[in-house]
């Protein structure tokens, strides 16, 4: 069969048809199978065939972004935001699940049959396997409003791995047929990051603790290097190593000699922001 003239499709298509591309990279090495795309259509949006097995897998298709307008930007239809504005901090749970949930509430209401995949891609570079990892599955009952079953080759979210250099994709399964959907384990491979939540002592958050509490995870307080009452908490998964348990110490260690909250760096803090601007440091006063 011919290969699929990308010039020939219009812009979805050609998403959707890059987007078929990526997942079946990380989905064939994952199974051990050899599909490829051989038509891009409305329902299903990408058909795939292994010439091997002469199997179909079809492919439905979201794309998910972190915030309004992600997917307009990264196509050029939005400015770039003004870098010196400040924006409040994306949140996976109250940011991200909201809106896959809101992606997904259409696409999970009709079964597709044993053949078809849900694939959700996320737009955005902030989130990688490890924090769907982590988050996930305390909510997944929630996003796949045990429908899960409606796609026989799995729901998945293709993401970012940014372990490597350059920034490549990664798979994580809400849904792999083959094992059931989602669970949290304490048990992550020690070559992927494994702090999982940062937290001033004073004011820890709700998502914070909540991790903190899991078993299979140690909190670590790192005090201020100007011997004030501020600290940080740092929790990890409980196998992570030694040496980049400390790594990551001494990371968030230095950085508090300029933005610990006591003022005595050289970065000033306005309410939860810091500003970058140089102040006079007491300790050389």
């Amino acid at each position: 069969m011919a290969e699929i003239d990308p010039s020939a499709l219009n812009e979805k298509q050609q998403i959707e048809l890059a987007t078929a591309n990526a997942f079946l990279a990380l989905f064939n090495q994952r199974m051990g199978t050899s599909f490829e795309p051989v038509e891009v259509s409305d329902t299903p949006d990408v058909r795939c065939r292994d010439a091997s097995t002469e199997q179909m897998l079809d492919l439905e298709i979201t794309l998910l972004e972190d915030r309004p307008d992600d997917i307009a930007y990264m196509l050029g239809r939005v400015e770039v935001v003004d870098e010196f504005s400040v924006t409040r901090v994306i949140d996976f749970r109250r940011d991200v699940i909201p809106r896959l949930v809101d992606r997904l509430k259409d696409k999970l209401l009709s079964a597709y049959g044993e053949r078809t995949a849900l694939l959700i891609r996320q737009v955005g570079p902030i989130w990688d396997a490890t924090d769907w990892r982590r988050e996930a599955p305390a909510v997944v009952s929630e996003v796949l409003a045990r429908r899960e079953k409606h796609y026989g080759m799995g729901v998945w979210i293709l993401c970012s791995n940014t372990s490597t250099f350059p920034v490549s994709n990664d798979l994580f399964p809400l849904y792999d047929p083959a094992v059931g959907i989602a669970e949290w384990k304490p048990t992550i491979p020690v070559n992927e990051r494994l702090v999982g939540k940062v937290a001033w002592e004073s004011s820890p958050t709700a998502d914070f603790q909540e991790f903190a509490e899991r078993p299979g995870v140690d909190v670590v307080r790192v005090g201020s290097p100007h011997e004030c009452e501020y600290a940080i908490l740092i929790a990890f998964v409980a196998q992570e190593l030694e040496e980049e348990r400390q790594k990551a110490i001494e990371f968030y260690r230095t950085h508090m000699v300029f933005f610990c909250p006591c003022g005595r760096g050289n970065a000033r803090m306005i309410g939860n922001w810091f500003s970058m601007k140089a102040l006079p440091n007491d300790d050389a006063a």
